[in-house]
C-alpha cells in the first residue's frame, strides 16, 4: 500500500468518526427534533459517558499486535456503509491480515436511525455464537433489515441457533443499545 493510499484511508477513518459524532443522519433526510446533549468537548453525551472496555469489543487481528483501531459504527449510517465497502477492505488486507493492526468495532446506533439499535443487539447476539463478523458484514452488504423477522432470517442464513438468537434478542443482555 502506498503512502498516498494509506493517508487516504486514515483521512476516511477520521471523516467517518467525525461524521458519526456529528450525526450522519443529517445527510439521509433525518431531522433531529431535539437537540442532542453534548459534553464539554462537544461529543454526544451518550458516547462520552459510556465506559467501553476494548476487551469486550469484537476484534479482528493478531493478539500480539500493539496497534489498534476502533471503528465506531451504526448499521443504518450511509457513511458507515461506504467505509465498509471502500475503506475497510484496504485496512483489512494491508494491516489486519498482515498482523500489523487489531481492528475493533464499537456499535453505536445514532438517534433517528430507527432500527440500528436492534441491529446492534442482533450483531452482539450473533457474536455470542462466534458469528459477530459474518453478521456485521451481512448487515452492511445486504439490504438493511427493518424488522425482527428479517434479523431472524439473516441469522438462519448464517446457520445460527435460532432459539438462542431469539432469546438473546429479548433478554435485554445488550440493552445499552436500546436505551
Amino acid at each position: 500500500m502506498s503512502w498516498k493510499t494509506f493517508r487516504t484511508a486514515i483521512c476516511t477513518i477520521r471523516l467517518l468518526f467525525i461524521l458519526l459524532l456529528t450525526g450522519c443522519h443529517a445527510s439521509d433526510g433525518y431531522q433531529d427534533q431535539q437537540t442532542q446533549a453534548v459534553d464539554q468537548n462537544g461529543l454526544p453525551a451518550a458516547l462520552s459517558s459510556r465506559l467501553v472496555r476494548v476487551a469486550d469489543l469484537p476484534v479482528l487481528g493478531d493478539a500480539n499486535t500493539v496497534l489498534a483501531l476502533i471503528e465506531v459504527t451504526d448499521y443504518q449510517c450511509p457513511f458507515c456503509q461506504t467505509h465498509f465497502r471502500d475503506t475497510f477492505p484496504l485496512l483489512k488486507s494491508e494491516f489486519v491480515d498482515t498482523g500489523r493492526l487489531n481492528y475493533y468495532v464499537l456499535d453505536y446506533p445514532l438517534p433517528g436511525h430507527d432500527f440500528a439499535a436492534q441491529a446492534a443487539v442482533a450483531a452482539s447476539c450473533a457474536g455470542d455464537q462466534q458469528a459477530y463478523w459474518p453478521f456485521h458484514d451481512a448487515l452492511f452488504t445486504q439490504p438493511f433489515p427493518r424488522s425482527e423477522k428479517e434479523l431472524h432470517s439473516l441469522a438462519e442464513d448464517l446457520a445460527l441457533d435460532n432459539r438462542a438468537f431469539a432469546e438473546c434478542l429479548v433478554d435485554r443482555r445488550y440493552s445499552s443499545f436500546l436505551d
